[in-house]
C-alpha cells in the first residue's frame, strides 16, 4: 500500500493515515482539546456525547450481536457486534481517538492521559516495529489503565494480528481487506479456537483488569461486548487508579481464559478500495467483525477522487453513505480516520461514530505552538 497522501502534503493533524483507523467510551473531559484542536469549535456544531448507550444511533438498524450472548456458551460462533455493545441507545455520539505514528514510548505514555476515548499505535505506516509496539502498549496501560488500546497492523497476516493481541491490544485494525473471504481470515487470526485459529502462548502483555462498580452510576459504555463495562477491556500494569474521568479504577483479576479473551477482542476491517466497496455488505456481515473502518485517503486515491469530494457526496450511492448503512444493517460500528478535528466533525456528521481525530505529531506541534503563543 502506498504511504498516505496525508503524510506528504496534508495539513498538520492529518498525518500518515494509510486508510484505516479505530473506539472507547467518551471520557468526562478533553484535556487535549487546546493542544490537538477542539472537536467543537465556536463556529462548529459540537459533537454530542451521551452519558450512556450505544455508539449507533436510534435508527441504526438491528442491535449489535454479541460474540457470545448471555445464553450462548463460550464456544458460540462469533457474530458481528458493535464496538459499543449490543444495546441500541441514545443518539449517536463520537468516540474520538488519537492516532500514534511516532513509535516513541514516553511520548505515547504522556499523550495517553490527554482525554481521548481510545488510542491506536500505527504499525503499518507509523514507526512502530515489534519492540516499540509492545513497549508502547505497556506504557499506555501504565499511564492510563482505562484507555482502550488499538494497533493498526501491517496486513491481515495471522502472526502480526496475534502478536498485537498478545502484546495487550484491545483491538486490531486490519488494512488491505478487499473481500469477505479476507475478512474471515482476519477473524480466524483474531480469535482462539473454536471461534478462530489464533495461537496461544505465554502472555506478553501487562495484567488485564476489570472495573470496580463505577461512580457515578451509568457510565458511558466503552468498546466491548456484553459485560465488558466501562473498563473491562482495559489493562493496568500495577493496578493504579484510572485517569481522572469518573471511570472506575481497574482491579487485577488474574489470567483470563481463551473464552474470556474471545469475548473481549475487537476487530476493525478497513474499507479503502473499490473491491472492498463491491463486497461491503458481505464484509460487514462477516461473523466476528466489530467495525468497518474507512481509510479516506487510500479510498479517495483508489477511486480517483479527493477526501473533500468523498465527504461532500451525500448521495445514497456514495461510498461513505454506503459504509455507514452497511455497518448499521450488520449491527457493527462505522469508523474512519479523520486526522484533524474538522474532518472528524465532518465524518461524525455523516454517521461515523468511531473516528481518529488527530495524530500524536499534530498534537505535539499544536501544543508547542499554543505554549509559545502564551508567552507573547
Amino acid at each position: 500500500m502506498p504511504a498516505e497522501t496525508a503524510a506528504e502534503g496534508a495539513p498538520a493533524g492529518v498525518g500518515a493515515e494509510g486508510t484505516a483507523r479505530p473506539a472507547a467510551g467518551p471520557p468526562a473531559g478533553r484535556a487535549a482539546a487546546s493542544a490537538a484542536g477542539s472537536l467543537s469549535g465556536s463556529d462548529a456544531t459540537p459533537l454530542s456525547r451521551p452519558d450512556a448507550g450505544s455508539l449507533a444511533g436510534p435508527d441504526a438498524g438491528p442491535a449489535a450481536r454479541p460474540l457470545s450472548g448471555s445464553d450462548a456458551g463460550p464456544d458460540a460462533a462469533p457474530a458481528a457486534r458493535s464496538l459499543a455493545g449490543p444495546a441500541a441507545g441514545p443518539p449517536a455520539a463520537l468516540s474520538a481517538g488519537l492516532w500514534s505514528m511516532l513509535g516513541e514510548t514516553r511520548t505515547v505514555a504522556a499523550l495517553a492521559g490527554s482525554g481521548f476515548d481510545w488510542l491506536c499505535l500505527d504499525a503499518q505506516h507509523g514507526h512502530y516495529d515489534d519492540a516499540a509496539m509492545r513497549s508502547g502498549l505497556d506504557a499506555v496501560a501504565a499511564a492510563s489503565p482505562a484507555l482502550e488500546r488499538w494497533v493498526r497492523v501491517r496486513s491481515a497476516d495471522p502472526g502480526l494480528i496475534g502478536r498485537a493481541l498478545d502484546a495487550g491490544a484491545d483491538g486490531v485494525i486490519v488494512p488491505l481487506v478487499d473481500s469477505a473471504e479476507q475478512a474471515a481470515a482476519a477473524v480466524r487470526a483474531s480469535y482462539y479456537p473454536p471461534l478462530g485459529a489464533r495461537s496461544t502462548g505465554p502472555t506478553l502483555s501487562a495484567p488485564r483488569a476489570a472495573a470496580a462498580p463505577a461512580q457515578p452510576a451509568a457510565p458511558v459504555e466503552r468498546v466491548g461486548g456484553p459485560g465488558a463495562g466501562a473498563a473491562a477491556a482495559a489493562a493496568a500494569a500495577n493496578g493504579t487508579a484510572a485517569r481522572d474521568d469518573d471511570r472506575a479504577a481497574p482491579v487485577y483479576t488474574g489470567p483470563r481464559t481463551p473464552g474470556q479473551v474471545n469475548a473481549s477482542v475487537r476487530l476493525a476491517i478497513m474499507i479503502e478500495t473499490p473491491q472492498a466497496l463491491e463486497e461491503l455488505e458481505a464484509i460487514a456481515s462477516t461473523p466476528g467483525v466489530s467495525c468497518l473502518f474507512v481509510g479516506p485517503f487510500d479510498l479517495a486515491l483508489s477511486l480517483g477522487t479527493t477526501v473533500p469530494a468523498l465527504l461532500a457526496d451525500e448521495s445514497s450511492a456514495s461510498p461513505l453513505t454506503r459504509v455507514v448503512a452497511a455497518a448499521r444493517t450488520a449491527g457493527v460500528t462505522p469508523g474512519a480516520f479523520g486526522g484533524d478535528p474538522a474532518t472528524a466533525r465532518a465524518l461524525a456528521a455523516r454517521g461515523f461514530t468511531f473516528v481518529a481525530a488527530t495524530t500524536d505529531t499534530a498534537a505535539l506541534a499544536a501544543g508547542a505552538a499554543t505554549l509559545r503563543a502564551a508567552l507573547d
